[in-house]
């Protein structure tokens, strides 16, 4: 096998493409890390963190439209060139900003605060639709991570080069760097789109046409039958609109405490760049080990530790305010979002079948992200001139308190939410990797409502149950399968009686005699088939007690095969 095979399972024919790909979003990465270092550090030194609040709560407005307009560009033109004309705008318009900062115009410093904000989100929207026209879902299963790897690598590497960086250049030509970078982006952009064409524009158009931008009424009237109907609609919602609160509030802390340690640009921009690379080499390393998580605890269990330690980190942040808690909170925060909790609801998202999912997605990343960061936004401002920004991590306690209360809610109604689920045909397992499905009844007490599920059930939905147990090696489901077959129809228990496995004569025989009187050929044929998987003395057996009491030729033909095979 191919380096590529062995190492990255990254098929041969995929491996050039994988590779622009990732070099592409290096340099998004590194560009967007070095436009962070700048900004914050100019922010907060020149223009004053009391500002904070309120550049806050505009950014959030001005998301608010950026992302619709943004969404109607992406309904009318490829991703690929709308990315590279993108990459070439920003990078145009930094570099025009660099003669701004030159004439000490202090308003430039929240534009460029704002700018970022929206350069950074709305390329990285367009680049994954990108990545989703260029992969199929198949490949994108295993090539996506090591795309996110290769962003994560970039920004590590550019934020610990920061201080080099600034050495080299100057603090104000960081503006001239990123320019730079994203016009070498839009390159990249715009060789891929040369060399690997997604979709001809036809196909892209067609597709497109079918798509409506729809608005913030028109997506709570699509989603409010579903939340009325399903428990974890509702929950999801939960999970998603209170973590946006709380994200502009641990931000604003967090650069306060920043501001308050760091007298000269100098040194907090070379703390910026340290802590970010430690941060993403955090992010990194965590990433790898993060599937082990959600097998010993199982997804609701994964879905409590985000919440938990933001009540931690806003305890200790009220309790001892100062940069190192301000660092763990910021550390901890973010990589259980990255890591854990953002994966673990993706999952929950697959659940769904894809018109609900389309309809679910639109409403949670677009309205209720957008309402939640509103709100946290206005929080921080109104408390500017009320209290000391240490008591804004009250508010954070009692918000991440009401989070961790909906992943305890989501644990205790699990079980019952997967079966309702499926019972209504509203949940598309099929469609979910296997790796997925695991994590999705990794719970105990799921497992449970799964067998109770299938003893309750006939047909293919019994034994789809019974295969969930089944690759989920259920303690005792041989002898729990063995109990249900006596009261189960003959059809559904001839594919039952497959899943016995062979270790299990002792106990399947007894159950196989009983089931054998009743004297249906299928039934009969099916326990020889059973039979004949098993142990050789015990299976003999019961084979040649089925030779004396029945004779039907497809018994006697699966005897034989037995005995002289």
């Amino acid at each position: 096998r191919s380096f590529w095979a062995r190492w990255l399972n990254i098929q041969a024919d995929e491996a050039k493409l994988f590779l622009w790909v990732a070099g592409l979003y290096f340099l998004m990465a590194s560009s967007n890390m070095i436009l962070d270092n700048f900004v914050e550090t100019t922010f907060l030194r020149r223009y004053g963190v009391e500002n904070l609040p309120l550049v806050y709560m505009a950014n959030s407005v001005v998301a608010f439209f950026s992302m619709g307009a943004l969404m109607g560009l992406m309904i009318r033109y490829p991703s690929g060139r709308l990315l590279r004309d993108m990459m070439i705008c920003f990078g145009v318009m930094m570099a025009l900003l660099r003669i701004v900062v030159g004439l000490e115009i202090s308003l430039v410093y929240p534009l460029l605060f704002l700018l970022r904000s929206q350069v950074q989100v709305l390329n990285a929207m367009v680049f994954w639709n990108l990545a989703n026209d260029l992969f199929n879902t198949r490949q994108s299963k295993r090539i996506f991570p090591l795309v996110s790897a290769a962003g994560m690598l970039g920004g590590i590497l550019a934020s610990a080069g920061t201080p080099w960086l600034n050495r080299l250049l100057a603090l104000d030509n960081f503006m001239l760097a990123y320019a730079v970078l994203a016009i070498a982006a839009a390159a990249v952009v715009w060789r891929i789109s040369v060399l690997f064409p997604p979709l001809t524009l036809t196909e892209r158009s067609t597709s497109r046409a079918k798509r409506e931008r729809t608005s913030m009424v028109k997506e709570i009237k699509n989603v409010w039958p579903l939340m009325k109907t399903s428990t974890l609609v509702l929950i999801m919602v939960l999970i998603t609109f209170l973590p946006n609160i709380l994200i502009p509030i641990m931000n604003y802390i967090f650069n306060f405490t920043v501001s308050q340690s760091f007298g000269t640009e100098q040194g907090m921009l070379a703390f910026f760049g340290y802590f970010r690379a430690f941060l993403s080499t955090i992010s990194f390393i965590i990433l790898m080990f993060v599937g082990k998580i959600y097998n010993r605890w199982g997804l609701p269990v994964a879905l409590m530790f985000h919440p938990a330690n933001y009540v931690i980190a806003f305890l200790g942040l009220l309790l001892h305010f100062d940069l190192v808690v301000a660092m763990y909170a910021r550390i901890s925060t973010q990589v259980l979002r990255d890591t854990i909790n953002n994966p673990a609801r993706e999952v929950l998202m697959g659940l769904f079948p894809p018109k609900n999912r389309a309809v679910l997605k639109t409403f949670l990343r677009g309205t209720v992200v957008r309402i939640g960061i509103v709100l946290g936004s206005g929080a921080t401002m109104l408390a500017e001139d009320v209290f000391h920004p240490r008591y804004l991590s009250i508010i954070g306690i009692v918000l991440g308190t009401a989070w961790l209360l909906s992943a305890i809610w989501l644990k205790k109604a699990y079980s019952r939410i997967l079966l309702d689920l499926i019972s209504q045909d509203m949940v598309d397992l099929k469609s979910l990797e296997r790796s997925d499905m695991d994590d999705l009844f990794q719970d105990k007490k799921a497992q449970a409502q799964l067998l109770q599920a299938c003893a309750a059930s006939e047909g293919h939905a019994c034994v789809w149950f019974a295969e969930v147990m089944r690759s989920q090696k259920v303690p005792d489901l041989d002898e729990q399968l063995l109990a249900m077959l006596p009261g189960k129809q003959e059809a559904t228990a001839i594919e039952l009686l497959d899943m016995i496995s062979p270790q299990a004569a002792a106990q399947a025989l007894p159950v196989f005699r009983q089931l054998a009187a009743s004297g249906r050929p299928g039934l009969t044929a099916a326990l020889a088939r059973a039979a004949a998987r098993m142990d050789q003395p015990e299976g003999q057996e019961f084979l040649r007690g089925l030779l004396e009491d029945h004779q039907p030729p497809l018994v006697k033909g699966r005897r034989a095969k037995f005995y002289y095979l």
